[in-house]
């Protein structure tokens, strides 16, 4: 009787493998946009933007160049965040590298902060602006890697790094998709439209108020020529039970805590404009710095860096 349940037993246990194997083969390959961030990690934003070339880090920033290789394909973006003040960027990375793995990639170069080349690594690479990824200039982690897919090859690239938010990781993937041979149009293109900051906040939660133009080193005057603060008083009168936080930046001239104390001034100079130009209610404003750990441009020109001398408004 045992003799004939364990037989049983092998039987059935083969009759699961056979199935399970049949499922798999059937399925095919995992997609590569299967890829999943550490445990814990909510999605927050994607973008799919279809057939496009994308310029992947495959070493350190050294003697002022980034190594890259340059690839094509259906490039998709996604950023999760983990929040919490448990855990830590290297566990974050280490999952991904064994979630990568998982997925049959091959790991071509994954660094830390100073092992990547630092600021300049950082600011080399391609990321989302806060609030979509919010970062920390001194702890963040990179790995890229590619795989065989569909006829061709796959490229993974993902970034993690921290804020007191969280833990926030942006994953793109490049798939390989066939080229199609468009006709010429006989038209002229047509121009691309800006946003408007109504369009801006129901699209992305968040808006930067271009053309408010602040001196280097001072906080309390700026100059609106386009009314932006207007606009923004127009938009929280149409959206009564709004809140809005105001994150100021600044250029890398100076220290960090004298720059985040600077940018902090300039997100308060433009709350009390609202208030006392505006009418807008103070309760329905709040206002943080970020110093320059969210540069926007290169801290290397002086057109950079009055770009990175900025406000955005965060819808709460």
């Amino acid at each position: 009787m045992t003799r004939h349940r364990a037989a049983l037993a092998r039987g059935l246990a083969g009759l699961a493998a056979a199935l399970t194997c049949g499922l798999l083969a059937a399925v095919g390959p995992v997609r590569a946009q299967d890829f999943r961030p550490v445990e814990g990690s909510v999605q927050t934003w994607s973008h799919d933007s279809g057939l496009d070339s994308y310029a992947l880090a495959t070493g350190p920033f050294e003697a002022g160049t980034l190594p890259r290789e340059r690839v094509e394909g259906q490039t998709l973006r996604r950023i999760w965040r983990r929040e919490g003040g448990d855990g830590s960027t290297l566990s974050a990375l280490q999952y991904a590298r064994h979630e990568a793995r998982v997925l049959g990639y091959e790991i071509l170069f994954e660094c830390d902060t100073e092992n990547c080349g630092g600021f300049d690594f950082r600011f080399a690479l391609d990321v989302e602006s806060p609030p979509r990824f919010e970062s920390d200039i001194s702890d963040f982690r990179y790995l890229s890697a590619k795989r065989p897919f569909a006829g061709g090859t796959s490229y993974l690239e993902v970034v993690i790094s921290r804020s007191p938010r969280g833990i926030y990781t942006q994953a793109t993937e490049i798939r390989p998709q066939a080229v199609q041979t468009l006709p010429l149009a006989d038209t002229a293109p047509a121009e691309v439209e800006t946003p408007t900051l109504d369009q801006q906040l129901a699209r992305d939660g968040f808006a930067v108020l271009e053309g408010l133009a602040f001196i280097a080193g001072e906080a309390l005057r700026f100059d609106d020529p386009e009314d932006r603060l207007g606009a923004v008083a127009a938009w929280l009168e149409a959206n009564p039970d709004a809140r809005l936080l105001l994150v100021g930046h600044s250029d890398n001239q100076g220290g960090l805590e004298q720059n985040i104390a600077l940018s902090r001034a300039r997100a308060e100079a433009v709350r009390r404009a609202l208030i006392e130009d505006h009418g807008i209610d103070g309760a329905r404003l709040d206002a943080q710095g970020a110093g320059f750990l969210s540069p926007v441009a290169s801290n290397a020109t002086d057109a950079g860096r009055a770009r990175n001398r900025r406000v955005e408004i965060v819808v709460r």
